[in-house]
């Protein structure tokens, strides 16, 4: 994960039944907010994330306008208040 951080031109990454650490999210949110280069993003199946990691990665997401589709299916993430209001403002 962290290789991604160092100057990636990845457009597309495909993280399909990862199991993330709180460590690993945590990187996944720094790249996603700062490769202006990344278009296509799929976690699907995703496992071992805890509601509290959830926030510092949609923050990160939300600052990358470049992402055209992302795929969070089966994802399993437990809705809290916070995850609602951001789905709620969701265009």
């Amino acid at each position: 994960m962290k290789a991604l951080l160092q100057g990636s031109y990845l457009s597309k990454l495909s993280l399909v039944n990862h199991n993330f650490t709180d460590k690993s999210f945590e990187l996944l949110g720094k790249f996603v907010g700062s490769n202006s280069c990344l278009e296509e993003l799929d976690i699907s199946y995703a496992s071992g994330l805890k509601p509290v990691d959830y926030m510092p990665f949609f923050e990160a997401l939300s600052q990358n306008k470049n992402i055209k589709s992302l795929n969070l299916s089966w994802c399993n993430f437990i809705e809290d208040q916070k995850i609602a209001k951001l789905r709620k403002n969701a265009p």
